[in-house]
C-alpha cells in the first residue's frame, strides 16, 4: 500500500481508477492494488442466495399494512432480547433493525430448515422447547461424533392451536484456533431420542469445505444446539459443549 500526496488542482480523490483503489484516511489518502472479492459458491451458499433472492422479492410483494405488523415485531424483539446463552448462535441476541430484517431473517432461518416462508410475523406465539442430548461436558469421544438429541416435550402453537414441526440446528466450532461457528446439520427433531452423526467439520484453512474430523485428531470441538419451528421461531439454545476428540 502507498500514500497520496495531494497538491494543486487534485484536492480528493477516491475509489476505483483501472486496477487501483483510492482510500481516504485520517490525514492521508492510500492507494492500493484492486482485488476481487471471493465469492464462495458451495451448495449450501448458492442455496442460501437463492432463497435470500425469493425473499427479498416477497418483501416487495407484501402490502403496506404487513409491513407494518413487521416494523413493530422487530422493535418489539429488540426491547424483549437479551444475551444469554447465545454466545455460538448470535442470530437472536441483538433482535433486528427493522420490519425488513426481522422479515428476511427468520424467512431465511426456516426456509433454510425447509419449511415454507411466513407473511406474518410470530406475535406473542409460545417458543419452542430447548433440545435436549446426551452430550457429556468435556467428555472424549471417537470419530464419528455420535449423541441423541430429544425434545421434553411437546410443542404447541398458541395462536393456532397447532403442533408446528420443529427441526434441530446443531451448530459445531472447532476450538484452538480461529473458525466461526456453523450449522453441520438440520434434523428433524421429537420426543423420541435420535443419533446425530458429525463425521466432518469446517476449520480455518479451508471455510468452504469440511473436513473429517478423524484428520484433525486430536482436538477440541464445540457443540451447540437450538430448534426451528415452522411457525418462526426458534428455541433457547443448549449450552455449549465443549468435547475432547481422540
Amino acid at each position: 500500500m502507498a500514500n497520496v500526496t495531494l497538491c494543486g488542482l487534485l484536492q480528493s480523490i477516491h475509489g476505483k481508477l483501472g486496477n487501483v483503489v483510492f482510500v481516504r484516511g485520517r490525514r492521508t489518502i492510500y492507494v492500493r492494488q484492486k482485488v476481487k472479492p471471493k465469492n464462495p459458491k458451495s451448495e449450501k451458499q448458492k442455496e442460501a442466495r437463492k432463497i435470500f433472492t425469493k425473499i427479498t422479492n416477497k418483501w416487495k410483494q407484501l402490502e403496506i399494512i404487513e409491513q407494518v405488523l413487521w416494523q413493530d415485531y422487530a422493535k418489539q424483539k429488540r426491547n424483549k432480547i437479551k444475551t444469554g446463552r447465545n454466545r455460538m448462535i448470535k442470530a437472536n441476541n441483538k433482535g433486528w433493525v427493522d420490519g425488513f430484517h426481522a422479515f428476511t431473517g427468520i424467512n431465511q432461518m426456516i426456509m433454510m430448515a425447509g419449511f415454507k416462508m411466513i407473511s406474518k410475523p410470530p406475535f406473542n406465539d409460545k417458543i419452542p422447547p430447548t433440545p435436549c442430548c446426551d452430550l457429556k461436558q468435556y467428555g472424549t469421544y471417537s470419530t464419528p461424533i455420535e449423541f441423541k438429541i430429544w425434545t421434553k416435550t411437546h410443542y404447541k402453537s398458541k395462536q393456532s392451536g397447532l403442533m408446528p414441526k420443529m427441526i434441530a440446528q446443531i451448530w459445531v466450532k472447532k476450538t484452538g484456533e480461529w473458525s466461526p461457528p456453523y450449522v453441520a446439520k438440520r434434523e428433524p427433531i421429537t420426543e423420541i431420542p435420535q443419533i446425530i452423526t458429525i463425521e466432518k467439520i469446517k476449520t480455518t484453512k479451508n471455510k468452504t469445505e469440511e473436513r473429517n474430523i478423524k484428520d484433525l485428531i486430536p482436538c477440541q470441538v464445540k457443540i451447540q444446539i437450538r430448534n426451528i419451528a415452522e411457525n418462526g421461531l426458534s428455541s433457547i439454545p443448549s449450552p455449549i459443549y465443549i468435547i475432547q476428540i481422540k
